[in-house]
């Protein structure tokens, strides 16, 4: 039998054009998993790939479903299990076929759509915030748009991790979605004071790294508030790829600026961070203490009125693709 699988998606103005293949039922290595797939989430990066022969180019990074076939020497998860997965690709499909150390149990009382929301943020962040270069305890972790998927999930993670955070918001249901992420601390962009404001909330620590989801200007108040040593974890440009900053705070404070981009990670390097994160905090606290933020569930046949709601700039949340319904 062969599979419908997403092979690329073009967002042409405020169109999206899709093009779809097909492939041939997976059969599971050793250490691989097939997965019935019930829920994409959808990210812009798909939107950017290029497409290829190979499924791994094509979009669709993370999703939920069921274990449907487990290979001879898989071992964390059982057949029935219901799983989220970060996907190197071809996630919008019916079976999947991934390596076991993809795939991370996940606990009934979450729904199958948030199971497909949260991988591809919480790894970002666990990434950037608490594998590489961990943040030690005491230093403050400064969060760009507050309210995006990554940096409430950075929040969340900080906040059982033991390491405080300010986060950067524009408005009142931004400043409600990170406060429900427990950010410590939270700022309005457009506060006249914003770097007074943020050194003084860290004035028995120190700001040590920024998460920065922006860019442009947003840089220069990184480099205004940093410590010395601290570091700036740049992850996108959504608020532009051109800066003007005061190269004197980064030579006196030593600061550096990692570009940082989780597709870009070899694939074992991936599976370090699932096993970590899972090890570290999944595994003693389920899902379900976490917040989830769904924006909105779209059923399959409207896969590219998805990917045009991407467009929608007061969206709070992942969207979601009901792969059965």
């Amino acid at each position: 039998m062969t599979n419908p699988i997403l092979k690329s998606v073009c967002l042409k103005g405020e169109q999206a054009i899709l093009e779809w293949s097909t492939s041939h039922d997976p059969k599971p290595g050793d250490h691989d998993v097939v997965i019935e797939v019930h829920a994409v989430g959808v990210n812009w990066l798909d939107t950017f790939r290029e497409p290829g022969s190979d499924p791994h180019s094509f979009p669709g990074l993370e999703a939920s479903g069921y274990i449907k076939q487990r290979g001879s020497k898989v071992s964390r998860v059982q057949v029935g299990d219901k799983v989220a997965l970060l996907a190197p690709g071809g996630a919008f499909t019916s079976n999947l076929v991934i390596h076991e150390n993809l795939v991370m149990p996940v606990d009934q009382e979450v729904s199958i759509y948030a199971a497909a929301a949260f991988l591809e943020s919480a790894v970002t962040a666990w990434s950037n915030c608490f594998f590489d270069r961990k943040l030690e305890s005491g230093g403050w972790l400064l969060l760009h748009a507050g309210a995006s998927n990554i940096s409430m999930w950075a929040a969340q993670l900080a906040k059982v991790s033991g390491i405080p955070t300010v986060a950067l918001v524009n408005n009142d249901e931004e400043h409600q979605h990170a406060a429900s992420a427990n950010a410590t601390e939270i700022v309005r962009y457009f506060d006249p004071e914003l770097i007074r404001r943020i050194r003084q909330l860290s004035t028995d620590a120190k700001v040590a790294r920024s998460l920065n989801c922006i860019g442009g200007q947003s840089i220069e108040v990184d480099a205004a508030v940093l410590s010395t040593f601290g570091d700036i974890r740049l992850i996108s440009t959504l608020g532009g790829s051109e800066t003007h900053v005061e190269l004197g705070n980064f030579l006196g404070k030593a600061l550096s600026l990692h570009g940082s981009s989780l597709s870009l990670l070899h694939e074992d390097t991936r599976k370090e961070l699932m096993i970590d994160l899972y090890q570290t905090i999944f595994s003693q606290r389920p899902l379900s203490e976490f917040n989830v933020t769904v924006a909105k569930i779209f059923p399959k046949s409207q896969l590219g009125q998805a990917y045009e709601y991407l467009l929608n700039k007061e969206r709070i949340g992942k969207i979601v693709v009901d792969m059965i319904g």
